[in-house]
């Protein structure tokens, strides 16, 4: 039988075809139309925060001659941001409508961002005046989103039930890796157009120019953004009569709820162990190994044939075998990209490129998992409270890892270990750490998820005897 493309094509849609019509298409819950709007609002705002953070936020603060301390102090300051979601209960639990002012701080948010943040660099003032005008408006704006965020993501999953999690999971993270490495490349095929050309928009240097164009695209994808979510549905928040009314007491609900605490602690320990390397790997390959930019941001291209095919896959495993056993695998594999870091040299650069494949064939497994995670175990009602205690420990717990991580590099500056005849500087070594601690967390994660099949099956086998005694 002789193989053509587009028949192997067709087969393979034909296949994508049933789960993800069970995901957008099927109504039954009557909240299909919630789930599609969703998804491409989803992808509609990465398509206009990727125009306008991360490189490209960066681009404007250099192109505001903005120091690297400044710099510093502005990522300090977008994380200490993150902080204020522990008090949003307080106010969103009292509201049994909260779409409309969900959707206002989300209007507030872009109105900062695009115009406020884009029109400052313009003003004709003094560069001390504009960069601490700037700074200001950056912290309102990262409360104003840290403020909703915890609301948004509650209102949103209410229309995702558990069984369709796993392939819209999926969808939305192939679909955004797409699109962002898309609006990536093609952002930066425009600013090297504007400063290769030298064009100039009112009289402003090439590069405000292009983050100027950049941000009236994002402002046409932010409009899509909003026509999606208005048509998410909102249903009724539960709540109980016996949880406290809303004030401090409401903290001590996930803190006394042991099977959350249990997926809380193992964001914990993940966040905290990710954290630790930071940048300074990267830092290692520009100036230890001596690797381009160009050939970094080559391995990120890598990732868009390989989420395509292995989301799915994961997507399948985790329906299968389950999220606990399926993260546990997952991370435990992906760990041998830290073990091999630590060997990569000048003059084996070639091993780099197969630790960037091994990383994305496995961590779509643990992405996949750590998006419902916090929803595993969360109860229906006060589920405000549960995310914003959540990703307030999150953030904790990354700053403190950050912490460790540079402690580290800074004490062992210059000390250098022979591994394997290998002579290894500090950020080659402190991949081993990493290693460790996520190879006990795996373990830890695959323990813990037998023994909830365990306890599980055993709660079904009594609740069967009973039945069968009753009758």
């Amino acid at each position: 039988m002789r193989f053509t493309p587009i028949k192997f094509i067709k087969n393979r849609l034909a296949m994508l075809w049933p789960p993800i019509y069970d995901s957008l298409g099927e109504n039954a819950d009557g909240c299909a139309r919630g789930r599609r709007g969703m998804l491409f609002g989803n992808f509609f705002a990465g398509a206009s925060v990727n125009l306008i953070s991360g490189l490209y936020f960066t681009g404007l603060l250099l192109a505001m001659n903005a120091s690297d301390a400044y710099i510093g102090y502005i990522s300090v300051g977008v994380t200490a941001c993150g902080f204020i979601q522990i008090v949003s209960p307080m106010v969103l639990e009292r509201m049994q409508r909260r779409k409309v002012l969900l959707m206002t701080l989300r209007g507030i948010f872009y109105f900062i961002n695009i115009f406020v943040l884009g029109t400052i660099p313009l003003l004709p003032i003094d560069n001390g005046l504009r960069l601490g005008i700037f700074m200001v408006a950056v912290m309102l704006m990262n409360l104003v989103s840290s403020f909703g965020s915890p609301g948004m993501s509650i209102w949103h999953m209410q229309n995702v039930p558990d069984s369709k999690r796993a392939t819209f999971f999926s969808l939305s993270s192939m679909g955004g890796t797409i699109i962002g490495s898309a609006i990536t490349f093609s952002a930066g095929l425009l600013m090297d157009g504007f400063e290769s050309s030298s064009t100039s928009l009112w009289g402003i240097n090439p590069t405000l120019s292009a983050i100027v164009v950049l941000r009236a695209i994002a402002l046409v994808f932010a409009i899509g953004e909003f026509v999606c979510f208005a048509k998410i549905k909102e249903h009724p928040y539960v709540s109980k009569r016996d949880t406290p009314k809303v004030g401090p007491k409401m903290y001590l609900l996930p803190l006394k709820n042991r099977p959350f605490m249990a997926m809380l602690c193992i964001q914990l320990a993940w966040s905290f162990t990710t954290a630790i390397i930071g940048q300074y790997y990267t830092v290692y390959l520009i100036s230890d190994v001596g690797v381009s930019y160009a050939f970094l941001s080559s391995m990120s291209v890598i990732s868009i044939p390989l989420s395509l095919i292995f989301t799915p896959v994961w997507a399948s495993v985790i329906n299968r075998r389950g999220w606990l056993p399926t993260l546990s695998f997952a991370m435990l594999v992906y760990s041998l990209a830290y073990f091999g870091n630590v060997f990569v040299t000048a003059s084996t650069v070639p091993l780099y490129i197969g630790i960037v494949i091994l990383c994305n064939v496995f961590s779509p497994g643990i992405s996949l998992s750590f998006s419902n995670l916090p929803y595993m175990r969360m109860p229906n009602e006060n589920r405000t409270v549960y995310l914003s205690v959540y990703t307030t420990c999150t953030s904790l717990a990354g700053m403190l890892g950050g912490f460790i991580g540079t402690q580290i590099i800074t004490s062992t500056a210059g000390l250098s270990l022979n591994i394997f005849g290998l002579e290894a500087v500090n950020k080659q070594y402190i991949n081993l750490l990493q290693f460790a601690l996520v190879v006990t967390l795996a373990v830890l994660i695959g323990i813990y998820g037998r023994k909830e099949r365990a306890e599980k099956k055993l709660s079904r086998t009594i609740s069967e005897a009973s039945q069968e005694v009753s009758q």
